[in-house]
């Protein structure tokens, strides 16, 4: 059965904006809507799935609507934590945008959604944006700065490489000197990662918040497979780095990336990003988005590669006691600010 919660503003109001709530046995216009549309990694039902049954929650689309025609989709996923009703769009870990694709959220869009919130019975929406959407009128929504690097990318790669930090170009080719090389991960990977991901985390006594079903998924479902780069750098057979960088329309993405710190004198972190921008080069992707700039030493890496800061938003909605719960779980997640690739 399908379930579906229609809510929109008056049309009095200017900018009347209808969305529809779709369970996902009503998905087939959002499949309609990514085959026509091509949008991020992150706005279609495979991923959605994936993050749904990773972190427990119900998956749902919130497909916006232009006369009766999907002309926008925000993915959600609402879990229950303690007494709450809490939709996030993504779950922060291992995506880092949800909300819509392109369509920018005006006044018409934030009152529907926060509408249909209600309607669901959601206590707090969390909504991270792409950069590329621009928010005008955000009530009854609160917004939050973020920011992320972005590196454009080139048709060659060595124009990029002329750009690169200096200390990045000798990272890269002492990687390469070491005999260091990246190939696309399998399945057969997947304990290597889960190995580095515990190593990684270690240091900071914690574990890695990114749950291995999601990188095992990735691996697995066909849907997502082929607009996935899943990477593994290695010496001599012996695994080092590895990273998931998922891509869609014109841009790929840093979502997850775990090594030794064993190998870290090996430069692969270095290497293995540089093999990420060599193949979407191939791809004839635009834009490279790191993902995040507010972790010093992180951010210090990204930057290296020839990556600038690019602002982008967070929005929110919900009752206070609702926004204190999901803070202090999200805390839990959160990576430790000390934590960073090393050349």
């Amino acid at each position: 059965m399908v379930r579906r919660v229609r809510v929109s503003v008056s049309e009095k109001s200017p900018g009347s904006v209808a969305v529809e709530a779709l369970a996902p046995s009503g998905w087939g216009p959002w499949r309609d809507w990514v085959r026509a549309r091509k949008p991020s990694p992150f706005h279609t039902p495979e991923w959605l799935t994936i993050q749904a049954r990773a972190f427990r929650g119900e998956p749902i689309a919130v497909a916006i609507l232009e006369k009766g025609d999907v002309e926008d989709v925000i993915p959600m996923v609402v879990r229950t934590l303690g007494p709450f009703r809490v939709g996030s769009s993504p779950v922060h870990v291992g995506t880092p945008y949800g909300g819509t694709n392109r369509r920018p959220i005006d006044g018409g869009t934030a009152r529907a959604l926060a509408g249909l919130a209600r309607t669901e019975g959601i206590s707090f929406l969390d909504v991270y944006l792409d950069p590329r959407v621009v928010v005008s009128a955000p009530k009854p929504f609160h917004v939050e700065a973020q920011s992320t690097y972005v590196l454009a990318l080139d048709r060659e790669a060595e124009g990029i490489l002329e750009r690169v930090e200096s200390r990045c170009r000798r990272a890269i080719r002492k990687a390469t000197r070491l005999g260091v090389t990246a190939r696309a991960m399998t399945v057969d990977d997947v304990p290597a990662y889960e190995a580095m991901a515990k190593d990684t985390y270690a240091k900071q006594g914690r574990t890695p918040p990114l749950p291995i079903d999601v990188v095992e998924a990735v691996l697995k479902e066909p849907g997502v497979r082929g607009h996935v780069l899943a990477l593994i750098a290695e010496v001599e057979g012996r695994p080092l780095a590895a990273g998931v960088f998922p891509w869609g329309g014109d841009t790929i993405y840093y979502v997850d990336g775990v090594s030794f710190r064993s190998g870290l004198r090996y430069a692969p972190n270095n290497l293995l990003h540089w093999a990420v921008i060599e193949k979407a080069i191939g791809l004839g992707l635009a834009r490279y988005d790191l993902v995040g700039a507010s972790v010093g030493s992180i951010a210090l890496f990204k930057r290296s590669f020839g990556a600038k800061v690019v602002p982008h938003s967070r929005i929110h909605w919900g009752t206070s006691a609702a926004r204190v719960a999901y803070r202090a779980w999200t805390w839990k997640s959160r990576p430790s600010r000390k934590r960073g690739p090393a050349a």
